[in-house]
């Protein structure tokens, strides 16, 4: 019965499948965070593969987050398919006194 429990755990917590999985899923929060603040996704790979991460995840990571990125740009183009555009709108036009009407104006008050 304590095999058994050896086993489970291993196969649930300290398996490297599982552990790859967190750190890819990791990485790609921290990607998303530093691409939003506007660094190039080729810097971003050279950096975290000299803290020492394996090329491998970081490529993946960076795969998910280019993905993510593809699809909120497809979405964001087919809503602004249905937004109708009506142009900019014209300023009403304000009439203008005339030179003597500015002023009697002066000595109307």
């Amino acid at each position: 019965m304590i095999l058994y429990r050896y086993i489970f755990k291993f196969i649930l917590f300290d398996s490297p499948m599982v552990r790859e999985e967190e750190r890819v899923n990791l990485l790609v929060e921290k990607i998303k965070g530093n691409v939003s603040k506007g660094y190039d996704l080729t810097a971003l790979r050279w950096t975290y593969v000299n803290q020492g991460y394996s090329k491998i995840e970081v490529d993946k990571a960076i795969k998910m987050v280019q993905e993510e990125m593809n699809r909120e740009k497809v979405l964001q183009e087919k809503s602004q398919e249905y937004i109708l555009d009506e142009g900019p709108k014209p300023e009403p036009v304000q009439e203008k006194k005339s030179f003597w009407g500015n002023f009697k104006g002066l000595f109307s008050k």
